[in-house]
């Protein structure tokens, strides 16, 4: 309870010093904005894109790093991101599987995925030194935040519970509800939605 109401505080006070309609923005939305205006300077916590690092992909390129912390180094960020699966259905599985297989390795992650603007998710290609320079060092500054997050469950019922939490949290953002109450609230839609 006492890690729940310091965090609630956090978004509150953080709120307070959000420019209009920040809470209601995906990240997307806030890195466009950061990225063809000169409204927003800074935004502490989203989902990263490495295209908004790369030159000339905006009117304005935008600077990654590590998350704010606290002392304890960039702990706390939630892993998301994509996948890439074979239907069940597929005709020809091992030629999917061989596409499949190859998308996801080290060389085409490193090289074509992202020069054509992918995200990679083989972690050499994080390392290396073309994806980190057509990036202007996005991959090798956020990745301590990657390697140190919490990755989102994926269990039956957890993605419902994150939008109505979002909308849990909003509420207390907007001064309609308490703490206390707020956390009782996320709590009893955790139990109904999400418990595995």
């Amino acid at each position: 309870r006492t890690t729940g109401e310091y965090a609630l505080d956090i978004l509150r006070r953080l709120r307070e010093v959000s420019v209009e309609n920040a809470q209601s923005e995906n990240p997307i939305a806030v890195w466009e904005r950061m990225s063809t205006t000169d409204t927003t300077a800074y935004c502490p916590l989203a989902f990263g894109y490495s295209n908004y690092a790369r030159n000339d992909y905006r009117a304005h390129r935008l600077t990654f790093d590590v998350i704010p912390s606290a002392g304890h180094g960039p702990i706390g960020a939630t892993l998301g991101g994509a996948g890439l699966a074979i239907s069940a259905r597929c005709a020809d599985r091992d030629t999917a599987l061989a596409h499949a297989a190859w998308v996801a390795s080290a060389g085409c992650q490193r090289g074509l995925y992202v020069d054509s603007g992918g995200q990679p998710g083989n972690k050499r290609a994080w390392y290396h030194e073309h994806a980190n320079r057509i990036t202007n060092g996005y991959f090798r500054a956020t990745l301590p935040v990657l390697e140190n997050a919490w990755l989102r469950p994926r269990h039956l019922g957890f993605a419902a519970y994150q939008n109505i939490g979002a909308e849990i949290i909003t509420r207390f953002l907007e001064g309609k509800t308490k703490p206390s109450a707020t956390l009782d609230e996320l709590d009893r839609s955790y139990r109904t939605h999400a418990c595995p």
